[in-house]
């Protein structure tokens, strides 16, 4: 979904928006949930030549953020990289993800480096129900960086 200048008109004041958008295309699309950003490393016990052990910082294992929004019916540029995934064709990519304020402009800034997407999940569909419909977008990722804009 391409910006239209007025991205938090669509979810109403008074809320998170997210905006994302990959490193290659520029193309912005707006999230209404982000959850998984987070930093973790394992710590391992060496003692080395010292008679008490210590705590050092062992291998960083890579980490998984979700975004979700409403179902759109156009293809975003997000969708065409998962169905790179299926083909077997995707390549890892810097994702820059920007919370945004009632006036849409930007105030915290996470990098991703190096993500692709591991998972995408459809809609729940209910004729009975009067919700919108939510889809899905897991990204697995090496490393991030946060920056208050």
């Amino acid at each position: 979904m391409a910006d239209n200048g007025n991205t938090t008109a669509q979810f109403g004041p008074s809320r998170f928006v997210f905006e994302a958008d990959l490193s290659d295309d520029l193309v912005r699309v707006p999230f209404q949930e982000l959850s998984g950003l987070d930093a973790e490393g394992r710590q391992d016990y060496r003692r080395d030549a010292h008679p008490r052990p210590a705590r050092v910082p062992d291998i960083h294992r890579p980490n998984s953020a979700t975004l979700k929004r409403a179902m759109v019916a156009n293809n975003s540029a997000f969708t065409a990289w998962y169905q790179k995934l299926i083909a077997g064709t995707v390549e890892p990519r810097t994702v820059s993800i920007r919370l945004l304020n009632e006036s849409g402009q930007p105030v915290q800034r996470w990098t991703l480096t190096n993500a692709k997407p591991i998972k995408f999940t459809g809609p729940e569909m209910d004729s009975r129900a009067n919700e919108v419909a939510i889809e899905s977008l897991e990204l697995t990722y090496e490393h991030m960086a946060s920056a208050w804009e």
